[in-house]
């Protein structure tokens, strides 16, 4: 049972702190991943256009 603990709070601190990276991002750095994604062709126009907006409207 200690083990099973163990690995529980393991994957709950490398979660935790994942998600801190992720809020922590600059916003031009998502930015500049969306113009990439969109020049590589991975994504449309209307993708980019929405995801554009989602980022520059959302807060911080």
């Amino acid at each position: 049972m200690g083990p099973i603990i163990l690995l529980i709070l393991f994957v709950l601190i490398v979660a935790f702190i994942w998600k801190q990276r992720q809020d922590g991002r600059p916003q031009e750095d998502l930015l500049s991943l969306l113009e990439k994604r969109y020049a590589r062709g991975e994504i449309t126009r209307e993708q980019f256009e929405e995801m554009k907006k989602d980022l520059t409207e959302r807060p911080g």
